[in-house]
């Protein structure tokens, strides 16, 4: 005998203006993230031209397969606006 199938999902409809708060909120929340990256980056490209090798001493922290925090080193090329390892 097969379960039973349930034949609709079991979630309450969003009205439309609750959809249009709830996408507003979004792209706020991502702007906001964008914005700060952004500053981030100018910050630690002006550090890191304030070196002779434009480099940038970083700490890695994870958690997962298990807790494990090192340092390593990346370097700024100003030619592509990117960081390297």
């Amino acid at each position: 005998m097969r379960p039973s199938l349930i034949p609709y999902a079991q979630t309450k409809g969003v009205s439309f203006d609750e959809s249009i708060s709830k996408i507003h909120d979004t792209l706020t929340i991502y702007d906001q993230f964008i914005n700060f990256m952004n500053k981030a980056q100018a910050h630690y490209v002006t550090r890191a031209k304030g070196n002779s090798n434009l480099a940038q001493e970083i700490r890695i922290s994870r958690l997962d397969p298990e807790p494990v925090a090192r340092n390593g080193i990346v370097r700024y090329r100003e030619e592509y606006n990117e960081w390297i390892k």
